[in-house]
């Protein structure tokens, strides 16, 4: 029998965006499979329900093509989106789902405790550079000397940075302690400014590590340190992959808290960077300036991503994973709250299910969104295999060996396997017995030759 279908082989949607209201493209690969060729079809793009672009595909005498589909996301949250295709006569194939989350930006509060009308000089002028000196920038930054901080400004700001700040009065202090229990997100990146028994009196309550003494090296020599251990699996270090190849000419020699983690270290093993979680929010201390007075960091290639993926990871939560494909295991442990003892599941299909905190997993059935959460905050997109619904002719003796045999290897018993080894190990020793014949050979009929020759 003829069939006609067409799929939606591949779309490339990003996962997570940052709220601007600007146009981002969703491109989809439609293909035409079964025995009669489709010529055209018509791909729409809903986003949330609504229907937002709408094209028409020509595939003419081609077998795919990649159709764009604008969205704009307006406002921040979870959005969930669905491409369809029609065309054919097989409808199972004609939907594909993804969700995106638009993030607001990061609202980033700098106290510069050191600056300086030369911005090569100034403390914070690096930091405000790689968070803001590209387009589309994720992060919105404000910046304040000592002096000038109103402690109000916290109410606003997602995180708050501390750049060789000291000399802050006790409300300022009080204020930015209370931030950080509150909920709050504190980076410290103490330079030459800073008391090492003023900050740990000040900030001991929440500091990762306390301060011992600074280390500086001899600048006139070539003495200087490197980062050397970094934990890659963390989830602000994960995507960095290059090399730390910055110089440290100082340092702060630090004593990292019990309930701390040690990130990354320098080649003398001291703490470099140090995370702690405390109260309802969390703070890391940098164990040098973020400056050029110390190191070259900031000259450095690694720079602006180590800061992005480390005030990110701060602030906002780690992206999981929520698109899979029919019979895939998924594993809803993320969504389980300590006080919940089950996990809230709607499949597509409407029905609801009650997933065991102790066995929160579950098996893809059908493609649609699982709508996951007692308020049904969170989405996951399930999507079929492509291959899965490739119609396209296929021999009959094809068919059988992917079902019978799908590794087009014969099964074989113990001992013709045995066999086979054997004779896979034999076959270079026979290849030398006949090398040895060959010289001994040569050797006799070279000794013929010399006596003939002197006799």
């Amino acid at each position: 029998s003829q069939t006609r279908n067409v799929l939606l082989s591949d779309v490339r949607s990003p996962a997570r965006l940052i709220e601007d209201g600007s146009d981002y493209d969703i491109l989809a690969r439609v293909r035409s499979t079964g025995s009669v060729h489709v010529p055209r079809a018509q791909v729409l793009l809903r986003i949330d329900g609504e229907t937002v672009a709408q094209e028409s595909v020509e595939l003419a005498d081609r077998s795919e093509t990649v159709v764009t589909l604008p969205a704009r996301f307006e406002n921040s949250g979870a959005h969930i989106g669905e491409i369809v295709v029609s065309g054919d006569d097989f409808l199972v194939d004609n939907s594909f789902y993804f969700t995106i989350d638009v993030l607001p930006r990061i609202r980033v509060l700098i106290i510069n405790g050191d600056p300086s009308p030369n911005w090569f000089d100034d403390e914070s002028h690096w930091l405000n550079l790689a968070l803001q000196g590209m387009g589309d920038s994720p992060f919105e930054v404000q910046i304040v000397d000592v002096p000038r901080f109103d402690t109000n400004a916290l109410v606003q700001t997602d995180i708050a940075v501390l750049m060789n700040t000291a000399d802050l009065s006790a409300g300022a202090v009080t204020a930015i302690n209370d931030y950080v229990l509150a909920g709050g997100r504190l980076l410290f990146a103490p330079g030459d400014t800073v008391n090492a028994e003023q900050f740990n009196r000040q900030f001991g309550a929440v500091a990762p590590a306390s301060l011992d003494n600074p280390l500086l090296l001899n600048r006139t020599a070539t003495d200087y340190l490197l980062i050397a251990d970094v934990d890659r699996r963390h989830p602000a270090l994960r995507p960095l992959e290059l090399d730390w190849n910055a110089r440290f000419e100082a340092v702060w020699s630090v004593t990292a808290a019990p309930e701390s983690a040690v990130l990354m270290r320098f080649d003398n093993a001291m703490p470099a960077l140090i995370e702690r979680s405390v109260g309802e929010g969390m703070t890391m201390l940098f164990a040098s300036a973020l400056d050029l007075e110390w190191s070259n960091l900031p000259l450095q290639g690694l720079y602006v991503p180590f800061m992005h993926e480390t005030l990110r990871y701060m602030v906002q939560p780690v992206l999981k994973q929520r698109a899979y494909q029919v019979g895939d295991i998924i594993d809803f442990s993320p969504e389980i709250v300590a006080r919940t003892a089950t996990v809230a599941l709607r499949e597509p299909d409407g029905a609801v299910r009650s997933l065991p905190a102790d066995n929160p997993f579950y098996t893809a059935q059908r493609p649609g969104l699982l709508n996951v959460g007692a308020e049904g905050e969170a989405y996951y997109a399930v999507n079929l295999k492509p291959a899965a619904s490739d119609l396209a002719r296929v021999l009959p003796t094809l068919v059988h060996d992917r079902i019978i045999n799908p590794d087009t290897t014969p099964e074989q018993s113990t001992q013709v396997r045995t066999a086979q080894l054997e004779a896979e190990l034999e076959q270079p020793q026979r290849l030398w017995w006949w090398i040895i014949a060959a010289v001994m050979l040569l050797l006799l009929a070279e000794a013929y030759i010399a006596n003939r020759t002197y006799s």
